[in-house]
């Protein structure tokens, strides 16, 4: 029984010889795995960082490209708030694109109408531990595209549509706005709505605007409208509804904010919105033959509001990659 206890004891004295370099390995081995962890820790936070400048820069020159100034002074000013790497994120912008973005998210750098930026932003991590392996430096780039779309839904200010085949698609600034006469006109494909209602007179004018005084209509009812939604449409020069108008331009109302519908079929049925647009009436004629609205649309770029409607003047900036 003795003899069996030594042979033990010699036993486990030779184990504890074996365990503590085991110990020792794997220790090195746990610290170098929590060093690299720190690495590639900081690289993803960096990383992190280096998108939110991509994006930042991408939506700050698209606003700047909306209100045609200048993209890359937008961008930058943008991002000297932000940082990366512990410095400025300016010095993170690599390149600053403008371009076109078409229907399939493909984006062709210098192609009219310009309608996007894309902004690629970098930087480099020093590397702790993977320094000592030869991987000194770490670097991460990325990418984001943001782009000019037409505001998906909006409070109508008068009641009048126009049909989206007036307007040029591609049209993103002031020139290639359209003048319609004598408005609403089939021909012109434009026309009164009275939106969900039935396209009455007396639906139409609850949606003029209200003056003080003694106007013939204007109940000032507000009704917010979505693309895609469908409205009831009227057309024909109405001398009740152009007398409405005139009284708003007489009281110095010329700017109004209207829906633009698809251009399918007559203007006297229901009409699919397909965006929005800001318009000035030019003039109105209420009696003779020559009756009607003269307006133009307007471009004023950015608007508050979801994308989601065509191009008609009106821009929400969606950030889309």
């Amino acid at each position: 029984m003795k003899r069996l206890v030594k042979r033990l004891r010699t036993h486990l004295r030779n184990e504890r010889g074996v365990a503590i370099p085991l110990m020792a390995i794997t220790m090195i081995f746990l610290v170098g795995i929590a060093a690299v962890g720190i690495d590639t820790g900081r690289v993803a936070w960096v990383a992190n960082e280096v998108q939110t400048a991509a994006d930042v820069a991408a939506t700050a020159g698209a606003y700047a490209l909306a209100d045609e100034e200048n993209v890359t002074a937008g961008a930058n000013n943008a991002l000297q708030l932000n940082k990366v790497n512990n410095t400025t994120a300016a010095t993170a912008l690599k390149l600053l694109e403008t371009g076109n973005l078409d229907a399939n998210y493909t984006f062709t750098v210098g192609m009219e109408p310009l309608n996007a930026v894309r902004a690629t932003a970098g930087a480099t991590v020093n590397n702790i531990v993977l320094g000592a392996i030869g991987a000194a430096h770490s670097t991460v780039n990325r990418q984001a595209i943001a782009t000019l779309a037409g505001i998906g839904s909006g409070i109508p200010t008068l009641p009048i549509v126009i049909g989206e085949c007036n307007y040029n698609a591609q049209c993103y600034h002031q020139t290639c706005m359209p003048y319609l006469s004598q408005v609403p006109n089939p021909d012109n494909n434009s026309a009164w709505t009275a939106f969900f209602q039935s396209a009455s007179n007396s639906h139409i004018d609850d949606y003029f605007p209200r003056l003080s005084g003694n106007n013939p209509c204007g109940e000032g009812v507000q009704q917010l409208i979505k693309v895609n939604d469908i409205i009831n449409l009227g057309n024909g020069q109405v001398t009740p509804l152009l007398t409405c108008v005139n009284d708003l331009v007489n009281a110095g109302m010329r700017t109004f904010t209207i829906p633009i519908v698809e251009c399918v079929g007559n203007f006297n049925q229901p009409k699919k919105v397909v965006g929005f647009a800001k318009i000035e009436v030019d003039n109105v004629v209420v009696n003779g033959t020559g009756h009607g609205i003269w307006l133009h649309g307007l471009y004023e770029g950015r608007q508050p509001g979801p994308p989601g409607g065509g191009s008609f003047g009106l821009m929400a900036i969606a950030l889309v990659k």
